[in-house]
């Protein structure tokens, strides 16, 4: 009678180190997974501030190439005047007096 107490108290010690073990073994799962999420974030949050900052860029590179056309269409206006006022101006003066 007492050896079969002994085994159902080992039996029942035994179950009670498997449910254990089992919850530390499903809470190292859940810190796994909750690594893995946190990874994942930081590499979606790190992608998403390269994406920015090739927004920034794109943007950055257009708005130097505005300013680039700006001056080259006020250079070519420039242009434009001088020819205008040294050799178009004078000569149609020229040609009114005589």
């Amino acid at each position: 009678m007492l050896s079969w107490l002994a085994v159902l108290s080992w039996l029942a010690v035994l179950s009670w180190l498997l449910t254990v073990l089992s919850w530390l073994a499903m809470l190292s799962w859940l810190a796994v997974l909750s690594w893995l999420a946190m990874l994942s974030w930081l590499a979606m949050l790190s992608w998403l501030a390269v994406l920015s900052w090739l927004a920034v860029l794109s943007w950055l590179a257009v708005l130097s190439w505005l300013a680039v056309l700006s001056w080259l269409a006020v250079l070519s206006w420039l242009a434009v005047l001088s020819w205008l006022f040294t050799e178009r101006i004078p000569s149609a003066l020229t040609w009114l007096i005589k």
